[in-house]
């Protein structure tokens, strides 16, 4: 089962929706919401939700239907943006 979540891209009002496993959306209520580097471009900030959400690269180009040498440059550029290392960076300092 899915569901729509709505994510916060910045304090200005923004949103963008995603469909999402229900199961997901439940272990992670608890979680503080996350409010999206506005730097990004859009497709930065899909692969920026999915990093948060400890997807694999192989797994965020399934989702997004991309390559997955594609998923590794906009993770780069992400990384490369916010001046973070890794993807475990991206985890502790927006998932926590």
């Amino acid at each position: 089962m899915k569901c729509s979540l709505d994510i916060r891209l910045s304090d200005d009002g923004q949103y963008l929706t995603f469909t999402v496993p229900v199961d997901w959306v439940i272990s992670n209520r608890n979680r503080r919401k996350t409010i999206i580097p506005p730097q990004l471009s859009p497709r930065e900030r899909e692969v920026f939700i999915a990093l948060v959400r400890g997807l694999q690269n192989k797994e965020i180009a399934q989702e997004m239907e991309i390559a997955t040498r594609t998923v590794k440059f906009h993770a780069s550029r992400i990384f490369q943006k916010l001046g973070i290392r890794s993807r475990l960076d991206v985890i502790a300092r927006f998932a926590a």
